[in-house]
């Protein structure tokens, strides 16, 4: 089994402790853990959602959800999201960050855009935003909220609340009050 595998594995089986009688977001995920938190301060509502990798093991853990959406070359998309890092081993090497990613009818990634790092813990949320034009052959755009370390065996944690796409007007918002990822 290869290390993204072991990851993988090791983030389902996560998954199933943190999330068991959760409602479902219109989320995929990959890699780590997630839950639908709300024992913490989000920044607005009554819950956001918390990624965490866990390596166990296994050097450079990761945790992600994404969102696919239907979009057309030559169309200009915006997104934002508030996050905080809330979990590093510090050395700078844990990072909370968003992607968009411009991809094929055949699922071929042409072009990923990606926000600042936040690589400190901080108290407050801040904004990562990303604008970008879809390029030639883009079939679907794919948002993802990911918290990365990179060469240690430890973990990273971080907030997110508040995502906003738009491609000239609003296509998609969430608080995540309504559960955790499927």
């Amino acid at each position: 089994m290869s290390d993204h595998e072991k990851v993988a594995y090791k983030g389902l089986r996560l998954l199933e402790k943190i999330v068991d009688g959760d409602d479902r977001l219109e989320w995929d995920s990959g890699g780590g853990g997630y839950r639908h938190a709300n024992k913490t301060e989000p920044r607005s509502g009554n819950y956001h959602l918390e990624l965490k990798a866990i390596s166990e093991g296994t050097k450079d853990p990761y945790c992600y959800i994404y969102k696919d959406l239907q979009t057309e070359p030559g169309q200009i998309w915006e997104t934002s999201i508030y996050a905080k890092l809330t979990e590093s081993p510090g050395g700078g090497k844990a990072s909370a960050q968003i992607k968009m990613t411009f991809m094929d009818i055949n699922g071929n990634k042409l072009h990923t855009h990606e926000s600042a790092r936040l690589k400190s813990i901080k108290s407050e949320y801040e904004e990562l935003r990303i604008k970008a034009k879809a390029p030639k052959y883009t079939t679907h755009v794919r948002i993802t909220p990911v918290v990365s370390l990179r060469g240690e065996n430890a973990a990273v944690a971080a907030y997110y609340d508040d995502v906003h796409v738009s491609v000239g007007q609003t296509i998609f918002e969430s608080g995540f009050e309504n559960g955790a990822v499927h």
